[in-house]
């Protein structure tokens, strides 16, 4: 485009040139001849030429005009270019975060990827696992001393449900397990006081209990006449001699928190050897 420019522009110039030599030309002419009449007997010559000037002119005009139209044009897409380029560099750029994303998104996949494959063989490992301590928990809530019963097996029937359930992660059945293992190994390390019946024969008397751990259960009637103890070897409730009655009210003062700490004799029996 800029070339046919060119080559117009350098046409527009010898036309000029033309122009100016036969204008020249002329007045050399008049000048040396002295004959100014010979001019007019030769108007149509000077008419045509005027009429070659005025068309250069315009020619001229309208040249300009185009390349005014043309230079527009150019700054335009000049923008447009630069434009674009920057939007291409700020694309150029995106592209390479989202492919260093994408890098670490798949070292990320690979990492999940291995962590499921290693739950999945620690979940198939520790589901016996599970199942052995529920059917020990099961066995030593069964042989242990009878306390908080229903609050037990209230605690132990949910269990049971947990584990039986399909739907349920390993994780969470790992979880319940622990739990109730957890709360079942504190009745160990602590003492209680509660009201309760307990049966007597066929004879059902009301009373405060006072657990000692997991060692002995200690039975108060409410008028405090009568004392027992739960015997582990006879699963029953076995009446204490009167003299046990003072230690084991104290006992109970201390397990409801209305007594002071202090040493008592309580006849807590023998370890039994299973």
């Amino acid at each position: 485009m800029l070339l046919q420019i060119g080559k117009k522009m350098n046409l527009y110039h010898n036309t000029w040139l033309k122009i100016l030599m036969i204008g020249m030309m002329v007045s050399m002419v008049v000048h040396v001849s002295g004959f100014v009449p010979m001019l007019r007997c030769e108007e149509r010559d000077v008419k045509a030429l005027e009429t070659s000037i005025h068309e250069s002119i315009n020619t001229h005009q309208k040249s300009q005009q185009k390349l005014d139209e043309w230079e527009k044009e150019r700054l335009k897409l000049q923008a447009k270019f630069d434009m674009l380029t920057k939007e291409n560099e700020m694309l150029t750029a995106k592209v390479e975060t989202l492919r260093a994303q994408e890098a670490s998104q798949k070292i990320l996949n690979e990492q999940l990827v291995r962590r499921d494959k290693e739950s999945r063989r620690i979940a198939e490992e520790i589901g016996p696992y599970i199942q052995d301590i529920q059917g020990r928990i099961d066995a030593l809530v069964a042989s242990d001393l009878p306390f908080l019963e229903n609050e037990r097996k209230e605690r132990l029937d949910r269990l049971n449900t947990v584990m039986g359930d399909m739907d349920v992660s390993v994780a969470e059945k790992f979880r319940k397990v622990m739990e109730t293992l957890f709360v079942e190994a504190e009745y160990g390390n602590t003492i209680e006081v509660y009201q309760d019946k307990i049966m007597f024969g066929e004879e059902e008397l009301l009373g405060n209990i006072f657990r000692l751990g997991r060692i002995s259960l200690f039975f108060l009637s409410l008028d405090k006449k009568t004392a027992a103890y739960f015997n582990m070897g006879e699963k029953k409730w076995t009446v204490l001699n009167d003299r046990y009655v003072p230690a084991i009210h104290a006992a109970i003062e201390i397990g409801g928190k209305r007594r002071p700490t202090e040493l008592l004799c309580l006849p807590v029996g023998r370890l039994a050897v299973q």
